[in-house]
């Protein structure tokens, strides 16, 4: 199960934005956008369960709760994990101290790992754990 959905990434940055950091090409139609879009969406999900393991506590991965859903703080990193990493390649030209491209969707990438970090070292707990 994915933490997001392209809906919900496109939701958050807006359908043609998505759309259009997903074409990589002039031909690229909507099986080829569709592609990219689920590509990022899947390094989401791989580098948030990543981030997981580094903690010391113990999670189920792929993060669901009891009911079987996506932790709405995870899929909240994941929406914006995906949309800053789409919207990326799209004439950067500045870059933090640590090498990653400024955008203006940069605020959601950082945030994005804030959170993560909150996680690893348990400072943000989910509904039903203890």
């Amino acid at each position: 199960m994915a933490y997001t959905t392209r809906t919900k990434v496109e939701r958050r940055y807006g359908t043609d934005n998505v759309a259009t950091w997903a074409t990589l090409s002039p031909t690229d139609g909507a099986t080829e956008i569709a592609a990219v879009i689920a590509d990022y969406i899947d390094l989401a999900d791989a580098f948030i369960d990543d981030r997981l393991r580094l903690s010391e506590r113990s999670f189920d991965l792929p993060m669901t709760l009891a009911a079987g859903t996506t932790p709405p703080t995870v899929e909240f990193v994941a929406r914006r994990l995906v949309g800053y990493w789409l919207s990326t390649p799209r004439g950067v030209k500045e870059y933090d101290k640590d090498g990653n491209p400024l955008t203006k969707h940069y605020v959601d990438y950082r945030d994005s790992l804030e959170i993560l970090e909150l996680i690893v070292a348990g400072k943000l707990k989910f509904e039903g754990e203890q």
